[in-house]
């Protein structure tokens, strides 16, 4: 007799798992995703050795504030960019209408004020550009500009060489020695002569081009591309404009695609020989897009997560804004209903692949008052006098009860830049606090302060295998985890069959788990072995006898790590296929 039911040990169990990953999937049904995706997750990427890696730690940089601190409420960072000149490298940072210039971009950076700079307006985006050796930016009908040559210098321009006003900027931008600048909500991009635009005789009113056809789609960004061209970016169009002439009059202009435009200026990042942007239909490359006839949030290369593009507040979305970090194009959105962006969505241009989301809720920083200057307070509540660690060393007594302390209050990431001091290179986050920070792959914490840092969790859940037989049901048998390098611990491991809901969903406690709480890549452990040793080991392999757990079609693991940088390089699951059940 023909047995249609088979539950015995003597046969052969089928092997399933991904011996490395590029990327992840939040769009597409886990069972369908190739072996090298994961389908969910969070502050974990990709490496280019295939490995699931703990992102990289925020390290501190400094806190931009004024010793008045007028409004505690007003301390976002409005914008951020790095200065460079043969004789001057400095972080020039905008908060609450005051501009900071930052020496450096290691722990505890002197930060102070930029003597004499202008008071811009204390809301709002704060845009800036370098141009030769000055770095400019508007305010209102005003395009300012400052220079440090051994001491700041300023100025500004605000009407044209005939006199007549100029319009309300909304941003400038610099290509082929030249400075562009574009109205607020307007379709004509101004250009200065070439080498100047200190003032009004360097500002021609008659030179300018229009975008468009009078149809009421806004200049949002400029970017410049490779060679002669400008890129012009609108909130329905991408042109391209030839600048090749001496003339303006006689410079082209090409409409790249009219199919998606950016919604959100600060998005829109040159990356290699391609433009990356987020418009109405998601993130967009340029490259692809010039060459298309139609568009759809399907098309577009943000698919894989656009669970998170419909999470998308766009009541907020000036506030978006992105940067880069090694291959990755890395996109802040605010999502749901936060005010400011709270998730990064990493993509790798080179595999073009999303990796998880990463995000970090920093705690809120105590500022006392110590002799009538605002210094930082550390978390147990002494002063300190400076942001090093040997100033630290000579704080002051605790506050509580005897002296004021302001809470600056962090509710997301306001922009970005990348500095180069050096020649290094490196990525600088800003958020609505004040802070600096860089991401930086050698520590696996998040500063919250120069004295306090705060664990990364991480956690990946690989794809959904169904052995080969999607309508068969299986029974586990034997899992494993191949850790290298890690450094992770308090890691657990969970069994997710037929796609039954788990972390972050459920809480961990109700997840099916497998094992929990286990090291990766320590030597060294009680009891005591002799001899000792306490280097790290360079693989960790945990395997599971899983017999007792429930049968399934499909089923994935997720490995979820409380602190320290997880480097996952294999994962496996083994099962015995059974044949199908009559009804």
């Amino acid at each position: 007799m023909l047995s249609l039911f088979n539950d015995g040990l003597d046969d052969q169990p089928i092997d399933a798992g991904a011996n490395g990953w590029s990327g992840a999937d939040f769009a597409t049904h886990a069972a369908l995703l190739p072996a090298d995706l994961i389908s969910d997750g969070a502050n974990v990427y990709a490496a280019e050795t295939g490995h699931i890696i703990t992102r990289p730690g925020l390290g501190w940089v400094t806190l931009c504030h004024e010793d008045e601190l007028s409004d505690p409420e007003r301390t976002a960072v409005q914008g951020v960019h790095y200065y460079d000149t043969p004789s001057a490298e400095r972080i020039v940072v905008a908060r609450d209408g005051l501009l900071y210039q930052v020496a450096a971009d290691t722990t505890g950076a002197a930060t102070s004020l930029i003597p004499g700079a202008p008071v811009l307006a204390r809301e709002g985006r704060a845009r800036f550009t370098q141009l030769i050796d000055r770095l400019h930016y508007p305010d209102g009908s005003h395009i300012r500009w400052s220079r440090l040559d051994g001491a700041w210098t300023h100025g500004s321009v605000s009407t044209f060489d005939g006199g007549a006003p100029m319009p309300e900027w909304g941003g400038v931008a610099a290509h082929r020695m030249r400075l562009f600048a574009w109205p607020q909500d307007g379709s004509r991009l101004y250009a200065s002569s070439v080498g100047a635009a200190l003032g009004p005789a360097d500002w021609q009113a008659g030179n300018n081009i229009r975008l468009g056809a009078g149809e009421g789609d806004p200049i949002r960004t400029v970017i410049t591309a490779q060679g002669v061209n400008l890129l012009v970016f609108t909130e329905a169009a991408v042109y391209a404009v030839d600048t090749s002439d001496a003339a303006v009059a006689n410079w082209t202009i090409t409409n790249i695609t009219h199919l998606a435009g950016c919604v959100a200026p600060e998005t829109a990042v040159a990356f290699g020989q391609d433009v990356l942007f987020l418009s109405r239909h998601g993130v967009v490359a340029l490259g692809a897009l010039s060459d298309a006839i139609s568009i759809s949030p399907a098309a577009a290369i943000s698919a894989p997560v656009q669970p998170f593009i419909d999470r998308i507040n766009w009541s907020r979305i000036e506030r978006a804004h992105a940067t880069t970090w090694r291959d990755l194009y890395l996109l802040a959105l605010p999502i749901d209903q936060d005010e400011w962006p709270s998730i990064w969505l990493p993509y790798n241009v080179r595999t073009r692949r999303w990796q998880t989301p990463w995000g970090s809720s920093l705690g809120p920083l105590p500022i006392g008052d110590r002799g009538g200057h605002r210094v930082l307070v550390d978390e147990s509540g002494r002063l300190l006098v400076d942001q090093t660690p040997a100033a630290i060393q000579e704080s002051g007594p605790p506050t509580a009860g005897r002296e004021p302390m302001v809470v600056l209050l962090a509710n997301g990431w306001s922009a970005a830049c990348i500095s180069r001091f050096g020649g290094r290179q490196e990525t600088i986050l800003a958020d609505s606090a004040g802070r600096l920070l860089r991401l930086d792959p050698l520590i696996a914490k998040d500063d919250v302060s120069p004295t306090f840092a705060q664990q990364i969790v991480s956690w990946a859940k690989i794809k959904s295998f169904d052995h080969g037989s999607p309508n068969n049901p299986k029974q586990p048998f034997w899992s494993e985890l191949v850790f290298q390098e890690s450094t992770a611990s308090g890691v657990r491991a969970y069994f997710c069959p037929d796609g039954v809901v788990s972390f972050p969903l459920i809480p961990l406690t109700q997840g099916i788990l497998i094992d929990g709480g286990f090291r990766t890549g320590e030597g060294g452990a009680f009891p005591f072995v002799f001899p000792l040793s306490f280097r790290p080991n360079k693989q960790t392999r945990k395997r599971w006898h899983v017999r007792h757990l429930p049968r399934f079609r499909d089923a994935s693991l997720l490995v979820y790590a409380e602190r320290g940088r997880m480097r996952l390089r294999s994962a496996r699951l083994s099962a015995f296929v059974d044949t199908p059940e009559l009804l």
